[in-house]
């Protein structure tokens, strides 16, 4: 059987689940959540807190009429334990906030609705059958925006314009690095670039990438967006500073850990707008009835103190564009 055969039938087979379901409306609903985002990470908690404010915008409040089930990741690796205990609990619907913790989800359950967000690729992942018409339990927000690469070239060569070689980290089991990697070398040039592709699955792996390019002026740094470098970015930026490199990043959360500058998908508006999938399906709607979404909403955070350590005046140009400056 053909995947997408396959994800139909799956859809067919929890009709009857889905409607069950909507048909106690007085019973207090629960929410599983997966998520490597600690509880203590203030970018995991402005993440959640907009998906909590936007339940709560559509009449959904925490202990009256509904509550979460967390678990987290130790150490940012989400194992198939964990999605297995949410699955066991038979709740309403399943949050899976990375490619690797839907990955775990989708194995433990082909009947609870699963909501994913930041997933970057989920059609050729396998998670949906198409962007238009997911089938099966699952749907979401991808985070997927391949026109960031001009912008990330762009803003690295307008705070560091000496950069002539650029640094590529990312994590090569996970979709972004064929969703961006090709693009980024193909465009380089155009930018006055060379791409140069470093693959990191561990911390030594990081290291060993920054200690390379370590005292030469001409290189500079694209961090692909990923759960894995997304779970490392104090020590991505740390040694970022130490080697001198400077580098733009894919989410807020790398600026405010001391990287130079970031640009990408706004995940609390991501978060946002799943509270809107999730109130949907509580009422009824069916996951394969959900198109997946693209993001909407961009953010640009410039830190002028990781600038100045790096001996670089941040244009007029580039602060134009900055949604927030970190002084």
């Amino acid at each position: 059987m053909r995947r997408r055969e396959f994800i139909a039938a799956c859809g067919s087979a929890v009709l009857w689940s889905f409607g069950a379901r909507a048909q106690q409306p007085d019973r207090l609903r629960r929410i599983g959540v997966l998520t490597s985002g600690s509880e203590n990470d203030p970018e995991s908690k402005r993440y959640f807190g907009s998906l909590v404010q936007g339940l709560q915008k559509l009449g959904w409040i925490e202990g009256r009429n509904f509550q979460f089930e967390i678990r987290r990741a130790t150490g940012g690796v989400i194992t198939k334990e964990l999605a297995d205990d949410l699955a066991r609990l038979q709740l309403d619907v399943l949050i899976g906030a990375s490619t690797a913790g839907l990955r775990m989800l989708q194995q433990a359950t082909r009947t609870i609705p699963i909501v994913f967000i930041g997933v970057s690729d989920p059609v050729r992942d396998g998670f949906v059958a198409s962007l238009a018409r997911p089938s099966g339990n699952i749907t979401g927000f991808s985070s997927t925006e391949p026109s960031m690469v001009d912008k990330w070239y762009e803003l690295l060569k307008g705070i560091a314009p000496q950069t002539a070689k650029a640094l590529i980290l990312f994590n090569p089991n996970t979709a972004p690095q064929s969703l961006y990697l090709e693009r980024l070398k193909a465009t380089a040039p155009s930018f006055g670039l060379e791409a140069i592709p470093a693959p990191v699955q561990t911390s030594a792996d990081i290291e060993s990438a920054l200690s390379r390019v370590s005292g030469d002026e001409g290189w500079g740094m694209v961090s692909m967006p990923d759960s894995f470098l997304w779970v490392h970015r104090q020590q991505v930026s740390n040694l970022a500073a130490q080697h001198r490199v400077p580098a733009i990043y894919p989410l807020r959360a790398h600026a405010t850990s001391g990287g130079l500058i970031s640009y990408g998908v706004d995940f609390v508006d991501l978060w946002a707008r799943a509270a809107t999938y999730i109130d949907r399906i509580l009422k009824g709607e069916r996951p394969s009835d959900l198109s997946v979404q693209r993001p909407v909403t961009f953010e640009t955070v410039v830190n002028l103190k990781a600038a100045k350590a790096l001996g670089l005046v941040v244009p007029d140009a580039v602060l134009v564009q900055a949604d927030e400056i970190i002084e």
